[in-house]
């Protein structure tokens, strides 16, 4: 089960391009250990749940990642995914921009906007 759930993020995760949705580099098998590596981008600023807050951030930095985190999902609603998982360890800082992570538990999107499946989450 936990194979077709991988296999299903990685082609999904092949077709998607976009700045605020990040990126899947290459997928390494290593059957020896019956093991899928899945590479990303480097995204060094890491969760945003992990962002110092020492200093709270300036509106116009949180509105920047709101806004890019909102992007992120816009464009995965336009090809017909929905990421069911939104939280601040699956947004990621990298470029000077937020880009949304893990679709381990996305579903597909029918026409009306809806999910197609019965079930959400994991």
């Amino acid at each position: 089960m936990t194979h077709i759930i991988i296999y299903r993020e990685i082609a999904v995760l092949k077709k998607l391009d976009h700045p605020n949705v990040v990126k899947l580099v290459e997928v390494l098998d290593d059957p020896a250990e019956d093991q899928l590596y899945l590479v990303f981008q480097l995204l060094e600023g890491g969760p945003v749940v992990e962002v110092p807050s020492e200093q709270p951030l300036s509106e116009d930095l949180a509105r920047k990642y709101f806004r890019d985190a909102l992007l992120g999902v816009e464009y995965l609603h336009f090809q017909r995914i929905a990421h069911r998982d939104i939280k601040p360890a699956n947004l990621l800082l990298g470029d000077g921009r937020v880009q949304v992570a893990d679709l381990g538990a996305c579903g597909e999107l029918a026409a009306a906007g809806e999910l197609s499946g019965a079930t959400s989450g994991r």
